[in-house]
């Protein structure tokens, strides 16, 4: 499936909510649900799928809570993670596109889990930065032919130094 940005969606907070009450009764633990991603960040042109952050105690919880998603039609990913800190659901078993589903298990106050978290409320906190990542989606997918697995590829870079950016804020630098 070819990359397809479009324009940020201001009812992705409300469908959010919706899918997080739907999931909360499946968790009757401490799991916490939190939405990450592009549609987290009002004005963050994105790809439209709905990215949720699921945090789980250790490796064993994390285990439990992707079998309960799986239970409930979540599909595990066909190239899973090697980090033991995380494991990828998306509602599709194909590749997924414009409103689908990506579930992120991650053991909390770990650096997967976190970097979820701190580059959201970065974005959230810096509406500049938002916008010139948006452009930098269209350009690296025209840059990419539209072809997915370059495009993550080219992003990756720049995730990453936004990462740091983001890190630098949050302690304060």
């Amino acid at each position: 499936m070819p990359v397809n940005i479009k324009k940020s969606r201001k009812d992705m907070a409300a469908v959010f909510t919706r899918v997080k009450n739907k999931l909360a009764p499946v968790f009757a633990d401490s799991s916490q649900i939190h939405h990450v991603g592009s549609t987290a960040v009002l004005g963050l042109d994105g790809k439209n799928i709905l990215d949720i952050l699921i945090s789980a105690k250790d490796s064993e919880h994390m285990n439990e809570l992707r079998d309960k998603l799986v239970a409930i039609g979540y599909f595990p990913s066909l190239n899973p993670s090697p980090r033991q800190d995380y494991i990828f659901l998306a509602s599709r078993r194909e590749e997924t596109g414009e409103g689908d589903i990506h579930i992120h298990l991650a053991v909390a106050d770990t650096e997967t889990h976190d970097n979820f978290l701190i580059i959201r409320d970065y974005l959230r906190s810096h509406n500049d930065k938002t916008s010139q990542y948006s452009s930098v989606k269209y350009q690296y997918a025209k840059q990419a032919n539209y072809d997915r697995s370059t495009y993550k590829k080219l992003k990756a870079t720049y995730v990453d130094e936004l990462l740091q950016r983001a890190r630098k804020w949050q302690s304060g630098e």
